[in-house]
């Protein structure tokens, strides 16, 4: 909680860092602040990739669904403080005690329950919503790493960005077998928890956390 990005990394213009302390929220209000702050300076970080407005992606809209998603993992959190630790959560992955799980693998693909697969919402003009799923890439897209160290902010900052972008995201060991059709990748590496995918070379930008 105490570590910092290390200002050198911070200087790439392919790389947005972001420190633990900009990710923490203590109600709901605070939860929309941090959210709406970490889009903006996607906007202004990655023009290049949403575009000069981020009009495609970062709308009000898709916050919203990004606020709705990060409520839904905290009550999840809340409805598995009295479960045993080896029970999980599988949307969230969040074991019992409320604890997040730092290595939870889980495999599902499509047509199996429903309970386990990652949902998204779109806001609609006359307060409904459409839940949708996560969609690949389309084009050419250039994936970015989602850095950090275990526990500090990884798994809601991988909600956050399928929730803004629509996209599907990735990890380091593959666990989704989505392989290259990801908008980001999330690793611990170097950590050992974390590890470089095979196709390195091909990842020329990251998010640092």
């Amino acid at each position: 909680e105490n570590a910092s990005v290390h200002p050198q990394l911070c200087k790439y213009k392919n790389v947005l860092c972001v420190e633990y302390s900009e990710l923490r929220y203590a109600d709901l209000e605070g939860l929309k602040k941090v959210v709406a702050d970490l889009s903006q300076r996607f906007r202004n970080r990655f023009a290049y990739f949403f575009g000069d407005d981020g009009s495609q992606w970062l709308t009000d809209g898709m916050e919203a669904s990004a606020v709705r998603r990060l409520e839904q993992m905290e009550q999840a959190k809340r409805d598995m403080e009295t479960e045993p630790f080896e029970a999980v959560h599988f949307k969230f992955g969040v074991n019992g005690g409320g604890r997040v799980a730092v290595e939870t693998t889980v495999n599902l693909q499509e047509g199996e329950s429903e309970g386990g697969r990652r949902r998204l919402s779109v806001a609609l003009p006359n307060g409904g919503c459409d839940i949708t799923w996560p969609q690949p890439p389309q084009g050419a897209i250039q994936t970015a790493y989602a850095a950090s160290y275990p526990g500090c902010g990884a798994r809601m900052t991988w909600n956050l960005i399928e929730a803004l972008t629509g996209l599907w995201t990735g990890d380091d060991w593959d666990n989704n077998h989505r392989g290259k059709r990801v908008v980001s990748v999330k690793t611990h590496y170097p950590h050992d928890a974390g590890k470089l995918v095979s196709w390195d070379n091909e990842i020329k930008r990251a998010l640092v956390i």
